[in-house]
């Protein structure tokens, strides 16, 4: 996401933070402690130039929308910071670098990331298994590290039974999706017997697991529960069809929408009823899902953490800077790869005396296009945002009447 007209260049980080620069160290945590020397030090001989961040994700394959949407925002970002001056007359870069959505990738990258001491922090990956790969790496020096679009709970078990204090997280964990799913389904449309189509991996297992309970403790039952492999199950008609006899009246769909979208587009053919409810996880909320799953598609739930609708002026701002750089509305990873950005420039600013720009990140607490920046103790995001979404004539639009029904159901639950 990118927001080229949202702050002025006197009231941009006052907007943010009411923040203030004293020194430039990227060294967060216990886990840097033994490279802080050298790290200080590099970042020190950047105070009178530019201040260069690391961006890494998956920017090629079949995940590059997530990847792309990401940098999209964090380059906004940039840019507008740029345009009112810097972060204390320096200038941001981003240096960009692809993990293809793969651990091993995600891994090599971390480690080129981490080699380079020009480097004041990164952003990244887009990835929950990217994201688990990468961690232990970043740990050998301790730079700060924001992660803007992983969502597994393994991230913040890693996080904090490693004190890995170096790290924060933008993306609301799956336990807080898989409720949300689960709730609108039984509490919100009044469906009880639930078929469950599901990625095997982090993620589609994490969103799972915190399902489950809950349609449990709903009065709901699973009536089907069915994986696949992400990124290489193209024929879904053996899950489909074993779907489509469990008289099931609503499917949870839980992957990524580059296979979703196919396994929709399939539902006629192995015989789902149309008259079967179909809800997606946050990572399915993409507009390519609905080009994958075509006609299929119309009427399908979506249930993101972000909403370009969202009425507040900071939301308005930004989706109308973001649309007029890239000619789209904005997705949840082009608003966490912006408010990254953002949450790094409000803690540089903060300064300090103590040099802990991971502890100075930690502290942020600002108002973004997706709610309030603000982490609890493990470095993730607090809060529990959530938005329904319906696709319409082949377009996400946001339900504001599902919405507040959703988020009533959720307190009360």
């Amino acid at each position: 996401m990118q927001r080229s007209a949202f702050w002025s260049s006197q009231s941009a980080f006052r907007t943010l933070g009411r923040l203030s620069l004293v020194g430039l160290v990227a060294v967060g945590g216990t886990a840097g402690s033994a490279h802080a020397g050298n790290q200080s030090a590099a970042n020190g001989a950047q105070r009178a130039g530019t201040i260069e961040i690391a961006s890494f994700g998956a920017l090629t394959g079949p995940d590059a929308v997530y990847g792309v949407s990401s940098l999209n925002g964090q380059r906004l970002a940039v840019d507008e910071i740029n345009a009112s001056g810097g972060i204390d007359g320096r200038k941001l870069a981003l240096v960009q670098y692809d993990d293809l959505c793969e651990p091993t990738q995600a891994a090599i990258v971390a480690s080129k990331i981490i080699s380079n001491k020009s480097f004041t922090a990164a952003i990244g990956p887009v990835c929950s298994a990217d994201a688990l790969a990468a961690l232990p790496i970043f740990a050998r020096t301790g730079v700060p590290l924001i992660m803007a679009g992983d969502s597994a709970p393994q991230i913040t078990t890693m996080v904090k039974e490693h004190a890995y204090t170096f790290a924060t997280r933008l993306s609301p964990q799956d336990s807080q999706n898989g409720p949300e799913l689960a709730t609108l389904a039984i509490s919100v449309l009044h469906k009880t017997k639930i078929a469950i189509l599901y990625s095997e991996d982090d993620y589609g297992q994490g969103v799972l697991a915190a399902a489950k309970p809950v349609i449990s403790k709903l009065g709901g039952s699973v009536a089907a529960q069915e994986s696949y492999t992400p990124s290489t199950t193209k024929d879904f008609t053996p899950q489909l069809t074993k779907i489509a006899g469990s008289g099931a009246d609503v499917l949870l769909l839980l992957g990524y929408y580059s296979d979703t979208g196919i396994a929709v587009s399939q539902l006629a053919r192995a015989g789902v009823s149309p008259n079967v409810t179909l809800i997606g996880s946050d990572s399915t909320a993409q507009q390519p899902f609905v080009t994958l799953a075509g006609a299929a598609a119309n009427g399908v739930y979506l249930v993101p953490f972000y909403s370009p609708n969202n009425p507040s002026a900071v939301n308005r701002q930004f989706v109308t800077a973001y649309e007029k750089a890239y000619g789209s509305a904005p997705t949840g990873n082009a608003v966490m790869g912006y408010q990254a950005v953002y949450t790094l420039a409000n803690a540089m600013r903060a300064g300090g005396s103590s040099g802990d720009l991971a502890e100075r990140i930690r502290a942020i607490d600002f108002e973004g296009p997706a709610g309030t920046v603000d982490f609890d103790a493990n470095g993730d995001l607090k809060g529990n945002p959530a938005t329904v979404l319906r696709v319409s004539n082949g377009k996400l639009v946001a339900d504001q009447k599902l919405t507040i029904a959703l988020e009533k159901a959720l307190k009360s639950d």
